[in-house]
């Protein structure tokens, strides 16, 4: 409110009190001290609703767009626009429209204005509260349109009260004794946030049927598509949760995961919005395979199967999508030291063919899942039993010299050979053997824990968070907090 220096995010930011906020998954409120404003914002699945209530003059309201953009004002109640503000996607032109209806009539007049990186500022007058609707879309301002249009009578508890709902019929699906309320909040933070991603990429059309953006064509698609994950960090984790106690979900994902291999050839490994083929391996696998044994889909059982074997066996032209050295892995039996990660590559695709095989027997085909089920074996040739590592191994078959256990990165994904050594899910008992028994892999294990945190930066060229986040636990190598450890306080119970 008020006159401001410049319409930048700069001169018109404002401190709050975060202890006299509102930060919920259902909405939140802040109080800018520099204006007394209060406003509250209550999100739904395409849009949301902004109160803003004021207590100075010339009350007003910036957008900050940054990328390339599009405003205009359409009358004296709404603005649209689109802004094209991405990391990576086949689209260039990857845009996000957006309808902004307000209940008091903008004063000042908005002129249609196109740029790259602009801030608007929107004036209403003198008023003491405004409250905005708001519709999003990834299809274009028609669309966008369409989903504010179905809200628009929606007072701001009709928005809260639907989120409230939504919200509760998941957090209520596990139900909590402990009384330590610490641990408590602990809980139903992360379990919050395990509901975010993968994130609804589709939308709702005139005739209520189900359509997305597909970015590798660049059109509008029927079908339901998923955004926003990245199976290296979920497959064992947010996936097992979903199929116990979200499984309707966890069925329309597998079905947008089928759309991505349908419109692009492959299966995705990390959306953002479209493939990014960030981290190693292809472990959407695990995901489809924990659905069949759990008679989860079957009916698309036979096309993910033949999605699986395709990226098992064919190297894409382009490196974001499938299997990095794929012919070299089925030519070696492990990816080479050329590769970067091949540890992690070649364990994670002995992995990937244990849960085609799982697949294959779920649907009686016993020929594929005998000879995925021996490929998964694979993670053997890779075993240095003098060091009880895993290692990089050049295409003649000799070990990368000058191995040093604590250097992270370079034949590693995010770790070291301690945390990349023991990502043998298929085949825990075999792992044992390859260690000697049971005697020398529990103090390979009670090694792991009982030492300093060292580690390496050569392989990064510099500290990366993951470890330091190893380092502050104080737990020897166990790096509990990514990926490649969270399975370890289990080993100890294979023995």
């Amino acid at each position: 409110s008020g006159d401001v220096h410049e319409a930048s995010t700069f001169h018109t930011q404002s401190s709050y009190r975060p202890d006299e906020s509102i930060f919920r998954p259902t909405h939140i409120q802040v109080t800018q001290l520099r204006y007394d404003i209060t406003s509250t914002l209550i999100p739904s699945m395409y849009g949301g609703v902004l109160t803003t209530d004021y207590r100075d003059d010339n009350a007003g309201f910036m957008l900050s767009l940054l990328g390339r953009y599009s405003i205009e004002q359409t009358d004296t109640h709404t603005l649209q626009g689109h802004v094209i503000n991405f990391s990576g996607s086949e689209d260039n032109d990857f845009s996000f429209y957006f309808i902004l209806k307000f209940d008091e009539a903008i004063t000042s007049e908005v002129v249609k204005k196109e740029g790259e990186d602009g801030h608007i500022i929107v004036r209403f007058g003198n008023i003491i509260q405004q409250t905005m609707r708001f519709g999003t879309s990834f299809i274009n301002l028609e669309q966008a349109n369409l989903n504010v249009s179905r809200e628009v009578k929606q007072t701001a508890d009709d928005y809260l009260n639907k989120s409230l709902n939504e919200w509760e019929g998941y957090l209520n699906r596990i139900e909590v004794e402990h009384q330590d309320t610490s641990q408590t909040a602990t809980f139903y933070h992360n379990f919050y946030r395990m509901f975010l991603f993968p994130q609804t990429f589709y939308e709702f059309d005139e005739d209520n049927q189900k359509i997305h953006y597909d970015t590798y064509s660049k059109k509008v698609r029927p079908g339901v598509l998923y955004t926003n994950n990245g199976f290296w960090d979920t497959y064992k984790t947010v996936y097992p949760m979903y199929s116990l106690i979200a499984k309707e979900k966890y069925e329309e994902m597998l079905e947008g995961f089928l759309t991505s291999f349908n419109e692009t050839g492959f299966l995705p490994k990390w959306l953002s919005p479209d493939e990014r083929g960030l981290m190693p391996g292809t472990l959407i696998d695990a995901v489809i395979a924990d659905a069949a044994v759990k008679g989860i889909r079957s009916d698309l059982m036979e096309q993910f199967l033949v999605a699986m074997k395709k990226a098992a066996t064919v190297q894409s032209e382009n490196s974001n999508y499938g299997r990095q050295g794929t012919l070299d892995y089925l030519k070696y039996g492990y990816v080479p030291s050329n590769y970067h990660e091949s540890v992690n590559h070649t364990l994670d695709y002995a992995y990937s063919d244990f849960c085609i095989s799982q697949v294959a027997k779920t649907l009686g085909d016993n020929e594929t899942a005998e000879y995925y089920a021996a490929q998964s074996l694979n993670y053997r040739n890779i075993f240095d039993k003098e060091t009880g590592f895993m290692r990089a191994k050049d295409a003649q078959g000799t070990f990368r010299e000058n191995f040093l256990d604590v250097r992270w990165g370079r034949d590693y994904g995010e770790g070291s050979a301690w945390q990349s050594s023991y990502a043998v899910y298929q085949d825990f008992a075999g792992l044992i053997k390859e260690h000697g028994g049971e005697q020398p892999f529990e103090k390979k294990l009670i090694e792991l824990n009982n030492q300093a945190p060292r580690y390496n930066v050569d392989g990064y060229g510099f500290e990366i968070h993951e470890m330091s986040e190893m380092a502050g636990l104080e737990f020897g190598q166990l790096a509990i907090s990514n990926q490649p450890s969270f399975h370890y306080p289990f080993l100890f119970s294979y023995i």
